[in-house]
């Protein structure tokens, strides 16, 4: 759902009838339990709860499917092998079947990833093996 939409469907000015139809219209072609959902929730006034609702559905769905959300940074889009690849690796580290990979691009790295995955942090950039030979020649 779209800040617009939410806004519109929140929106005081509009009238339970009209917040009905709108949401049975914009969610036509969605399972009807989904709905369902949303209507009741916009009758208790709880639509505010919609986010963290989803928030909570992916990752209970995610966990069943023995999938994990990761953050991967370089320095240039990853191929679908290196993403494959990173996938695979990381995910029998954490006890997952695969990784779901979103790639952020990070000139700043220089060279090299850095994977967060949840709070896990795996970090092979050429930035931080420089500001860690630093810290050893410094002192």
């Amino acid at each position: 759902m779209t800040p617009e939409l939410y806004n519109l469907i929140v929106s005081p000015k509009l009238s339970s009838d009209k917040r009905t139809n709108l949401i049975n219209e914009v969610f036509s072609g969605a399972n009807p339990f989904v709905v369902n959902t949303l209507q009741l929730m916009a009758q208790r006034k709880r639509l505010n709860e919609v986010s963290s609702m989803v928030d909570e559905f992916v990752a209970l769905s995610n966990d069943a499917q023995g999938i994990e959300d990761a953050e991967v940074y370089s320095t240039r889009p990853l191929t679908e092998e290196e993403r494959s690849s990173i996938s695979s690796v990381f995910a029998k580290k954490i006890g997952k079947q695969s990784l779901r990979i979103e790639n952020i691009i990070d000139p700043s790295l220089l060279g090299g990833l850095r994977i967060q995955i949840g709070n896990r942090i795996y970090d092979s950039s050429v930035s931080t093996k420089l500001a860690r030979l630093k810290r050893q020649l410094i002192g």
